[in-house]
């Protein structure tokens, strides 16, 4: 009962943010032009919402990844290896850091342009207060008091969690994907140290194969499950990025001609942190898509011929299963590397000359 009840809250609060909020640019907007003014929040609120459900309908792979990475710290066996996998868990940490701070920037300026636009007279000389949202009050006033201020405190609720689950998918890729880099490592000094045990013929060869073979097969599994948790949400995030970012750059054009500082500095700041949120995702999937290619060319590089020929088939194994390409991709149909990335802004460029043309 009490993990639906976050859950029921957020739909509730979906509904009441985003359904006025379509009626409003149905009803009141008469052009398309001024249609398009909506198309980045409803857009950014549509999607965070889909990956949110997608979050939880995949929470048993999420769980999966978690409780491996538990493990995979708690069979850390030196303090070497500890000291590469806390390397690599940094990298993680930081490019969360930064998705937080580039996201939030964006939210604050685009609370900061609401809060100061000019303020609206009605027909009988009442100030128009500004929502986050604009609305279409079917049902009640929302300019009246309290219902102004529950409608408002309501959006600023619903975009502070749609902000967090953005930052939260960032962070889960981010930490999985710099955890594969730290096994990948880990299993280069477990090669290390077989090439030695190997070179000195000790009997501890079979258990330092074991060892490499084990941690291989762990980040196999770990790379594929983090691969189902995001497959969509990429596939979500590469489609929207590409139409949102094309929104934003006819929007910080429009606003550059009008000279509105406000306007432009809020649409340019949003556009830096989609562009910084999609290159995160990019540059982790290639991150992810070398350094699992890379392990064949660690096994190769061992000292492979002072290990007797009958243990050889086992890294024969390794360097046939490290061809195949174990990267993150969206959906599928694209994969998550920098390539896919200058392809998303080649995109948005593309659709933001269509628009041009189109709205003259």
């Amino acid at each position: 009962m009490c993990a639906f009840f976050p859950i029921g809250i957020f739909i509730l609060t979906f509904i009441a943010s985003v359904i006025p909020c379509v009626m409003f640019a149905s009803i009141k907007m008469k052009t398309m032009s001024d249609r398009l003014v909506f198309l980045g929040p409803l857009g950014f609120h549509v999607t965070n919402s889909l990956k949110y459900i997608l979050i939880i309908y995949h929470s048993d792979v999420m769980k999966k990844c978690v409780t491996q990475v538990t493990a995979d710290w708690m069979e850390a066996q030196t303090n070497e290896e500890q000291n590469v996998m806390w390397k690599s868990a940094n990298l993680g940490r930081s490019l969360t850091r930064m998705c937080a701070f580039f996201m939030f920037s964006g939210a604050i300026f685009f609370q900061a342009m609401t809060m100061l636009k000019p303020k609206e007279i009605d027909k009988f000389n009442v100030t128009i207060r500004q929502h986050v949202l604009p609305r279409y009050d079917y049902f009640v006033d929302s300019q009246m008091s309290p219902v102004f201020e529950i409608t408002y405190g309501t959006h600023t609720i619903l975009l502070v969690f749609l902000y967090t689950i953005e930052i939260a998918i960032c962070n889960l890729a981010a930490v999985f994907v710099s955890h594969i880099c730290g096994q990948v490592r880990v299993m280069k000094l477990k090669l290390k140290r077989l090439e030695e045990s190997a070179c000195e013929r000790s009997n501890d060869l079979d258990d330092a194969i074991w060892s490499v073979i084990h941690c291989h097969v762990k980040i196999l599994k770990l790379i594929e499950n983090t691969r189902n948790g995001l497959w969509e949400i990429c596939l979500i995030e590469v489609t929207y990025s590409a139409i949102v970012m094309c929104w934003l750059e006819f929007y910080c054009l429009r606003e550059w001609s009008n000279s509105d500082s406000l306007a432009l500095v809020t649409y340019a700041s949003l556009f830096i942190s989609l562009t910084f949120n999609i290159f995160t995702l990019c540059l982790i999937g290639e991150v992810a898509k070398n350094e699992c290619s890379s392990v064949a060319e660690l096994t190769y590089n061992i000292a492979w011929y002072h290990i007797p020929p009958k243990q050889l088939t086992s890294f024969i194994l390794i360097i046939a299963m490290a061809r195949y390409s174990r990267n993150l991709s969206a959906g599928g149909m694209v994969e998550m590397t920098l390539q896919s990335f200058a392809t998303v802004l080649k995109t948005s460029f593309m659709y933001f000359q269509m628009l041009r043309t189109v709205t003259g």
